[in-house]
């Protein structure tokens, strides 16, 4: 959207691939990491499982050995890295030439391995919601953009700095799906020494203190829709570098705020000396659906935002 928004025109073809290759980096990435938690026994200790954290569970319930996890992580990642390869191809003429796609290429395809593999493990140091924000979104953001207008304006400069900024929303958001994920996993994660900053945070006495985390939750919700704001603002100020219209993605802040809102009804209930304490990590639930909606949405609307700018 970015793209078509500085370029005027879109090429379908390389999009299609381009949404492929990022499916394919993307499934990769969660499948090593349901390999990697197996082998530390992260998830075998992950006891509050849900849809939104302790992996698939395809290795604890017998459905995949972990060998065939691993070499599935494996193919995905190479049928990632041979779109990109292709793509390189396409652009420049040859599949290794230096260029930024390849290099976009290998920081992407870098932080999905390492993110759990060894021998960095970025998750287990704290580094793991980073690099989640920068795959999803400086990274899979900047690859699109430069493989459309490389691909429609091949003697042009890249001009990258609007679909930068404009990716920042979309790489706090997604990055705090992991860290509200983190909060049913922080038992587990302490266990075999993952620190997350969930459990950096929260780390207590006998009782996790939520507190802490959850007012870095809130806090990174609110710098969001003031990042947009300002977004627009530039684009009314100067058009070629953002437009206006990207203030309808501030539309979820209502689903923000009603996540914030039951967040703090559960931090209530989690610091009750007679909390149940077992339950309660399943009745933050509907707080990690409101945070994928969020930035599901937020997402959606920056891109129809960029669109209606570029028609406008």
């Amino acid at each position: 959207a970015v793209a078509y928004f500085n370029i005027g025109s879109f090429d379908w073809r390389m999009f299609w691939l381009t949404l492929l290759g990022a499916i394919l980096a993307h499934a990769g990435t969660n499948v090593a990491n349901d390999y990697s938690d197996h082998v530390t026994r992260n998830d075998e200790a992950n006891k509050l499982f849900s849809p939104f954290n302790g992996g698939s569970r395809m290795i604890q319930a017998g459905l995949m050995s972990p060998a065939k996890v691993f070499i599935l992580s494996l193919i995905l990642f190479a049928g990632a890295v041979y779109i990109g390869l292709y793509l390189n191809t396409q652009l420049h003429g040859a599949p290794f030439e230096l260029s930024p796609l390849l290099w976009l290429g290998v920081a992407g395809v870098a932080l999905g391995i390492f993110y759990s593999g060894g021998p960095l493990r970025l998750s287990y140091r704290g580094f793991g919601d980073l690099c989640v924000m920068l795959g999803f979104g400086p990274v899979m953001a900047l690859g699109a953009h430069y493989v459309q207008t490389q691909a429609l304006t091949p003697t042009a400069d890249w001009n990258y700095l609007t679909v930068l900024v404009a990716s920042v929303p979309v790489a706090i958001l997604v990055g705090l799906i992991l860290f509200v994920n983190g909060f049913q996993d922080y038992k587990a994660d302490r266990e075999v020494g993952k620190r997350t900053w969930i459990v950096r945070t929260a780390e207590g006495n006998d009782i996790a203190e939520y507190s802490r985390p959850f007012a870095i939750y809130r806090a990174l919700l609110y710098l969001t829709f003031i990042y947009i704001v300002a977004l627009g603002v530039a684009g009314a100020v100067n058009v070629d570098f953002s437009t206006p219209w990207v203030v309808i993605a501030l539309i979820p802040f209502l689903l923000a705020r009603k996540a914030i809102s039951m967040g703090e009804e559960w931090l209530n209930k989690w610091a009750e000396s007679d909390a149940d304490r077992q339950q309660l990590p399943y009745e933050l639930l509907p707080v990690n659906v409101f945070t994928i909606g969020t930035h599901f949405s937020v997402g959606l609307l920056l891109t129809l935002g960029f669109w209606i700018g570029s028609i406008v």
